[in-house]
């Protein structure tokens, strides 16, 4: 978990209504979002932030990819970023 937040700066929170808690940090100009809930679980689409898949990691460190428009949300705080896509040369 340290190594995905070093050299982040903290950028801003997003207003998602009442029981979500989104903040956004930068790290080389890259967004990386921590989100979780007051209470409970959401399945939000957080594709206005982020479109298509998206890795998720945990609190314990375990990383998942994702759907944007169907992303779970917990209490537990959930590190979200986009995935670097990596383009094959010809």
């Amino acid at each position: 978990m340290p190594s995905l937040l070093e050299n982040a700066g903290y950028d801003m929170a997003i207003n998602w209504g009442e029981n979500l808690n989104i903040h956004r940090l930068l790290k080389k100009r890259r967004p990386i979002y921590v989100l979780w809930t007051n209470s409970g679980s959401e399945t939000i689409n957080f594709s206005r932030e982020i479109q298509g898949k998206l890795r998720t990691t945990d609190g314990h460190g375990k990383q998942t990819i994702q759907n944007s428009s169907n992303l779970l949300v917990t209490q537990e705080p959930l590190f979200v970023e986009r995935i670097k896509i990596i383009r094959k040369s010809k």
